[in-house]
């Protein structure tokens, strides 16, 4: 009887200590939780904040690029029309120096034209690439971004399914401590009788 008083005592305080270990475990997951939240809140604003500057950047970039890319453009074509100018003066003049002149300036006036028209193709061949690429990278972050949103949903079902297959597992551990409990003591309490019926007897 002793004995049983004793297992009994041991049996609840084992129950106290795990729901006391459960209650913590509880605690620091919602701990864990938390800080895991916060944590992902303040990186998505280190993120959207980063992405703003980017944008702001790119775009004075390419402000800068273009204004670079009008005043070189004005420069040849101004290059172009000096010259222009230059053989319109020599239109009349037949002189031999005049002549001489004006072949300087034809093919000065070709190799300012051809300068004009290989720039304009490499910026156009330079524009087109950077389009590609801004296209490419944009693709890139999109599927990244399908991606990380692919892992969060699993992440969530595979914590449910988690959470629903321990919650079932957890019930079945109680109910069978209760059943193996329930039996100990109808053990227990079944000897106790007997023990007391054979004295009763001996007696």
């Amino acid at each position: 009887m002793l004995k049983q008083e004793y297992q009994n005592r041991i049996d609840v305080l084992e129950k106290q200590v795990d729901a006391i270990e459960d209650d913590l475990n509880d605690q620091q997951d919602k701990l864990e939780k938390a800080y895991n939240k916060q944590t992902e809140a303040l990186e998505n604003q280190l993120d959207a904040f980063n992405e703003k500057i980017e944008a702001q950047k790119e775009y004075l970039k390419l402000q800068k690029e273009e204004q670079e890319h009008a005043e070189e453009l004005s420069e040849k074509n101004q290059a172009i029309a000096d010259v222009q100018a230059q053989l319109e003066e020599l239109r009349y003049d037949n002189s031999a120096a005049a002549q001489k002149k004006r072949l300087e300036l034809l093919d000065e006036l070709n190799g300012a034209q051809k300068d004009l028209t290989d720039y304009q193709n490499q910026y156009d061949y330079d524009t087109k690439v950077d389009g590609l690429d801004k296209e490419q990278s944009a693709f890139q972050q999109q599927i990244e971004s399908e991606k990380n949103a692919l892992k969060d949903r699993y992440d969530q079902e595979k914590q449910q399914i988690e959470d629903t297959y321990n919650a079932k597992i957890n019930a079945l551990n109680k109910e069978k401590d209760y059943i193996k409990n329930t039996l100990m003591e109808e053990y227990n309490l079944r000897s106790e009788e007997h023990t007391s019926e054979l004295q009763s007897r001996v007696s």
